[in-house]
């Protein structure tokens, strides 16, 4: 069987890797699914809270005169891109907070969902006949649209050398004025949660807007918070997180904080718990800002690896997790103080487990089992010329002094698991599984440690005996 090149591969990663986002933030509201929900994953509980909201949150300008006048204001304001004094300040704070209050009216809420109404032909007929028409009905503008509404504005005000007071000026009223946002209700929740994650400094280059992490934080651990919107909060926290200049405090405070949700996951969770599509999803996110934080030591200790390492290692967790946490792993700066051989043996191991999925042929099996594949192999190697600079993936990892040792381990494992991810990518028949068994049977790391006199991953893999 011909091996998909490399090149075809990280265009494949690019495909599904946006193919991942979109997953991930429709994934519990599309309906009309193409793919069977597996009855497992139908909730029993109550609907979220925050489903059921119905208030709105009403700020208005005294009139529609003045609410034309400040808009023209505002948009002259983000035209020059520079700003007098405090009336200037002032009105930007006052046409954020209206825009930001439009997202909880019901009428914009529904008007994504909500098609216009569409007339007969003898309605229209009658249209032409009137000289006075009725007015048009009323329409709400899509909340998304709202958002982007936003962010067109955030750049534009900075764009072609502009002064960049204006453009600080509206990221400072957001950070200030959308905190009530999180009262409402779930639509305007959740693209609060994402014009927070994707707020820049600067476009370009891309440079996250940094105040913004107290409020992710907060989005992030909120237990009280609908999933998908707390998935958007460590989104926006990924972005900090892979940020090679962010400031190392909010770093820390992000991985710390990243640490302690995979810690409180796997301390509540039972094994049907993490299966479930919100909490495989949220753990990913969690799994993957990890990875981007380029931490390994945490009070002198290497925590970020051990909570990976033991994620990768926990077959209670979804197979997506597990792979993202390999893939995180081949992100960090690894040394010779942790257990890479381990490592990578176990990714071998959720290999092997990924093609058993794979060759059930059962759907959704297969179309989960070609992101997990990529992922897989983006564990080993690098996406794109900013990952290799990095360092990232296992290959990479192999090139360092340190890591000498495992270099032929981890060369003998990309080199099995690239014909299975090509096979599951393809959708063609996989290799024998004969190798590959072999390799995992012959190959076991001398000592089941995450690192030197640290705790065993497994216990029961003591003695290595699985």
């Amino acid at each position: 069987m011909t091996e998909l090149p490399h090149r075809r591969l990280h265009g494949l990663a690019c495909l599904i890797a946006t193919a991942c986002v979109w997953l991930a933030a429709t994934a519990q509201f599309t309906h009309g699914q193409a793919e069977p929900v597996p009855a497992k994953a139908i909730p029993s509980k109550p609907p979220h809270p925050s489903l059921s909201v119905d208030d709105e949150w009403i700020f208005d300008f005294k009139d529609e005169k003045e609410r034309k006048t400040n808009e023209a204001r505002f948009a002259a304001l983000v035209s020059s891109g520079s700003m007098g004094g405090v009336a200037d300040k002032k009105l930007i704070q006052e046409v954020i907070r209206w825009r930001l209050a439009q997202f909880t009216l019901k009428i914009n809420r529904e008007a994504a969902t909500t098609p216009p109404p569409v007339k007969e032909e003898k309605d229209k007929e009658k249209d032409k006949d009137n000289k006075k028409k009725e007015p048009p009905e009323k329409r709400g503008k899509p909340v998304h649209e709202l958002r982007q509404l936003i962010q067109r504005d955030i750049t534009q005000s900075s764009a072609l050398n502009k002064p960049r007071q204006v453009r600080d000026e509206i990221l400072k009223a957001i950070i200030a004025e959308i905190p009530p946002l999180f009262k409402y209700d779930f639509v305007a929740r959740l693209n609060g949660a994402i014009l927070l994650g994707q707020l820049n400094e600067t476009d370009d280059p891309e440079v996250p807007y940094a105040d913004a992490n107290k409020l992710l934080l907060k989005l992030a651990t909120d237990e009280a918070e609908h999933q998908a919107v707390r998935i958007w909060g460590v989104k926006g926290l990924v972005r900090m997180a892979a940020y090679e200049q962010m400031n190392p405090a909010i770093k820390m405070e992000i991985v710390r904080t990243m640490l302690g949700l995979l810690e409180a996951s796997n301390k509540k969770l039972t094994k049907d718990q993490k299966q479930e599509l919100e909490w495989s999803w949220f753990n990913l996110r969690v799994v993957e800002c990890l990875g981007y934080s380029n931490t390994l030591m945490v009070d002198q200790k290497p925590l970020v690896f051990k909570a990976l390492a033991q994620t990768l290692y926990d077959e209670d967790e979804p197979l997506e997790v597990r792979a993202e946490a390999s893939r995180s792993l081949s992100h960090l700066p690894l040394d010779g103080t942790v257990n890479v051989h381990a490592v990578v043996w176990e990714t071998m191991q959720v290999l092997q487990s990924l093609s058993a999925k794979y060759a059930e042929g059962k759907s959704p099996s297969v179309a989960r089992a070609k992101i997990n594949a990529l992922t897989l192999y983006l564990a080993f190697n690098h996406m794109n010329t900013q990952e290799q600079r990095r360092g990232y993936g296992f290959i990479n990892q192999a090139n360092k002094p340190a890591l000498g040792g495992v270099k032929k381990v981890i060369t003998e494992a990309k080199d099995l698991m690239l014909p299975h991810v090509t096979a599951i990518l393809n959708g063609t028949a996989l290799p024998k599984s004969t190798k590959l068994d072999e390799w995992v049977k012959n190959n076991p790391p001398k000592d089941f440690r995450i690192g030197p006199s640290l705790e065993l991953l497994r216990a029961d893999l003591a003695g290595n005996a699985r």
